[in-house]
């Protein structure tokens, strides 16, 4: 699996190798429909929602993308391919916020 990435939109590719955390820094909480991020020195929140709030939820410990991609496809009852895009797009938005960090 290394070497194969996902566009995170804009042409840039995510490994899919690369393991994701939660920053340690970055405020949460979780609400009726989904989760409220706000990472350090973010002048406003994100509202996680759908598979985003999931992918938020599974990265409570550090995972790659494949195993997001298979953990979402699961989910969904979806092949991993169907989702790519979503989760390359979730990981690439926490990751640029700051919410996230690579391992």
């Amino acid at each position: 699996m290394p070497g194969r990435a996902i566009d995170v939109g804009q042409g840039r590719p995510l490994e899919l190798a690369a393991r994701w955390r939660r920053s340690e820094s970055t405020l949460w909480r979780r609400t009726l429909d989904g989760v409220v991020v706000l990472p350090e020195g973010a002048l406003s929140p994100l509202v996680l929602r759908g598979p985003a709030a999931r992918i938020w939820e599974l990265l409570a410990q550090p995972l790659n993308v494949a195993e997001l991609l298979d953990a979402i496809a699961a989910v969904y009852a979806v092949d991993g391919d169907t989702v790519a895009d979503e989760v390359g797009w979730a990981v690439g938005q926490l990751a640029d916020a700051g919410a996230l960090c690579p391992t």
